[in-house]
């Protein structure tokens, strides 16, 4: 804004105003537009980053890409998202079904595994920016088109993963159980040398026992984490029937339970594989009668595993 004036006798009067406006709708649009573009492309790369994860379940990763969904739509506080897969359902924090429903199939090994949905609740319709018959923008539109077909393509990875995963526990249970077999066959010809023998049938134990551990672990490797007492009392159990004199002890737990994920399951089993071979092997060396054990695992700072024998 200008002002034209005019002095008289000294004195500064004022004439007339000169006022420029300048239409800023244009830019404002423009800004908003762009604004929707980068929630996209970061919901784009969020999405990206969870498939991206090797080992992550596939529950997991859907449940995260239904919370994170949302965040993308013109009005995420209004929005809920859906996924189906496998009539398992994963829903956003309160989901609810609206009037305005966006939807857009998975699809996997040539087939529909299931199916991808926006919702806007009713009270959300009154106040959108566009009209109720068609509330979302074309790039959302897209953008949910874009999610299906990435998880579609994630979904038939991981199970040909999964068909590569059991094929290798079969071969390596297979060629456990050959060495296992092979080494107490050779335990049982050496009965002119009870030394040979012995190591032979420690060797063969050994194997066993890995081989049972390798069996525990693969049942677990699907889930997040596991419970410690659901993984470790099974396997215990199972070490200690290994034995000749198995039978005659009279086992009792003591376990703190928690969770643990899969990785440190993994170094705690082979702990406690080693405990209870050595415990057991141990204990029993001049067995008479029963005697009984105790296998107890305590969690303070750390994790503490612990086998007693008492006769």
């Amino acid at each position: 804004m200008n002002g034209i004036f005019f002095e008289v006798e000294g004195k500064r009067y004022v004439y007339g105003v000169v006022m420029v406006f300048r239409d800023v709708t244009e830019q404002y649009e423009k800004e908003k537009q762009l604004h929707e573009r980068v929630k996209e492309l970061t919901c784009l790369y969020e999405v990206s980053e969870i498939v991206a994860q090797p080992s992550i379940p596939v529950g997991l990763m859907l449940q995260k890409i239904a919370e994170i969904l949302p965040a993308s739509w013109l009005h995420p506080e209004k929005a809920g998202c859906r996924i189906t897969i496998h009539e398992n359902e994963y829903r956003s924090p309160d989901f609810k079904e609206g009037e305005y429903r966006l939807a857009r199939e998975v699809w996997a090994g040539g087939r529909q595994v299931g199916i991808v949905e926006m919702h806007y609740p009713p009270e959300a319709l009154a106040s959108a920016h566009h009209a109720a018959a068609n509330p979302s923008l074309d790039e959302e539109r897209r953008l949910l088109s874009t999610v299906a077909k990435q998880l579609g393509r994630t979904i038939e990875r991981k199970r040909s993963e999964a068909a590569f995963s059991r094929e290798l526990q079969h071969r390596v249970k297979n060629t456990m159980n050959t060495m296992t077999s092979l080494l107490t066959l050779g335990a049982d010809r050496m009965s002119d040398n009870p030394g040979a023998a012995q190591a032979l049938s420690e060797a063969s134990g050994r194997f066993r026992s890995m081989e049972l551990l390798y069996d525990q672990l693969y049942r677990v490797t699907d889930r997040t984490t596991t419970s410690v007492e659901e993984y470790i009392k099974p396997l215990v159990q199972e070490l200690v029937s290994l034995f000749p004199c198995g039978d005659a002890v009279r086992l009792s737990f003591d376990l703190q339970d928690f969770e643990m994920d899969g990785k440190r399951l993994s170094s705690l089993g082979l702990i406690v594989n080693e405990l209870v071979t050595n415990a057991v092997k141990h204990a029993f060396r001049e067995l008479a009668e029963g005697l009984d054990g105790t296998f107890r695992i305590e969690r303070g700072s750390g994790t503490r595993a612990v086998v007693e024998f008492s006769s």
